[in-house]
């Protein structure tokens, strides 16, 4: 039987908090994976920000069981409930939330086209991007013949077995 453990993350130092739900057994292990997320999220700030990285931020932070449930939508119902009881909190961190991600997403895309005009102007002889192609294709013509047989041959398999409706002749094929 599956349980959904729904649970807060939360800093003992505000009154924010993070509630979820899980299938896993340990709850130290999403915290330990959402702590990881966060460290890779400050070293590349072009990974997803989570609003749970909000409470990472604060010290002395903990996870809390707050309920097991059998079912899904009674879980849900429960973090819903949760939430509205809370509604303060939550509409302060969704603000910051949205923000901090609009920032981010200009970010990336101001970085995303200052990296493309470098290229370009660095590259502006079209002939030289050209040759290096051809020259790759001439020392690779063996391995890329050899993929796109294999993956044509792949797809002939599947196409075979979609139309084969007797199990013994998928079998057969094999």
């Amino acid at each position: 039987m599956t349980f959904y453990k729904v649970y807060k993350i939360y800093s003992k130092n505000s009154n924010k908090y993070y509630i979820n739900y899980t299938e896993k057994t340990v709850l130290t292990a999403i915290l330990n994976k959402f702590i990881l997320d966060y460290k890779t999220y400050l070293l590349n700030k072009n990974s997803l920000f989570n609003s749970v990285f909000n409470i990472i931020d604060k010290d002395d932070i903990s996870i809390q069981l707050l309920e097991k449930f059998d079912d899904l939508n009674i879980a849900n119902n429960f973090i819903q409930e949760y939430k509205n009881n809370n509604i303060h909190i939550i509409s302060e961190n969704n603000e910051i939330i949205n923000k901090l991600q609009n920032i981010n997403v200009i970010k990336i895309k101001r970085d995303r086209k200052d990296y493309h005009k470098k290229y370009y102007s660095k590259n502006k002889d079209e002939d030289k991007i050209n040759n290096q192609n051809k020259q790759y294709y001439k020392n690779n013509k063996d391995n890329i013949k050899n993929k796109i047989n294999t993956i044509n041959n792949n797809n002939k398999i599947i196409k075979n077995t979609n139309k084969s409706k007797n199990i013994f002749d998928l079998i057969e094929q094999y």
